[in-house]
């Protein structure tokens, strides 16, 4: 018969409990609705070209339904819906090319972190210009990418 120690079953009784309860690594569960914001800082890249962005997400979701950003893609549709969990960009998108990125093939590029956030926030805000010129949506690396924060 095989034993366990005391501390390695109630390692797993706790491990297996807090990935019940809040998630595996690189995964949002419970839909955390209340972040006020979310700094984006990949530990995909060992080094980073600009500073990291703060994204205001509650500023974000008050202003948009939750799968305009948060995706999940089948045969173009975005099956993505609030009852799934949400996870973190780079689990999906773990390209990390930050230099000429836009020369990769185009399935190599679809995975590219650096590519996906600029689509995703950079082509919405740049939408949101065309509709409104005066809307304060960022479109310029200095406003996202603040030195300091």
């Amino acid at each position: 018969m095989y034993t366990v120690s005391p501390i390695k079953f109630w390692t797993a009784v706790i491990h297996t409990t807090l990935t019940v309860l809040i998630g595996a690594p690189g995964q949002i569960v419970g839909h955390q609705t209340n972040q006020e914001s979310i700094t984006i800082n990949s530990t995909l890249w060992e080094k980073h070209t600009k500073p990291p962005v703060v994204f205001m997400h509650k500023k974000h979701q008050e202003k948009n339904k939750c799968d305009r950003c948060h995706h999940d893609y089948k045969d173009g549709i975005n099956m993505w819906n609030e009852d799934l969990a949400v996870l973190n960009c780079q689990k999906c998108h773990d390209e990390p090319t930050q230099k000429g990125e836009k020369q990769l093939p185009e399935a190599v590029l679809a995975k590219n972190l650096k590519v996906a956030y600029h689509t995703q926030c950079v082509g919405c805000h740049r939408t949101m210009k065309r509709v409104n010129k005066d809307t304060k949506a960022p479109t310029t690396c200095n406003k996202c990418h603040k030195e300091g924060e």
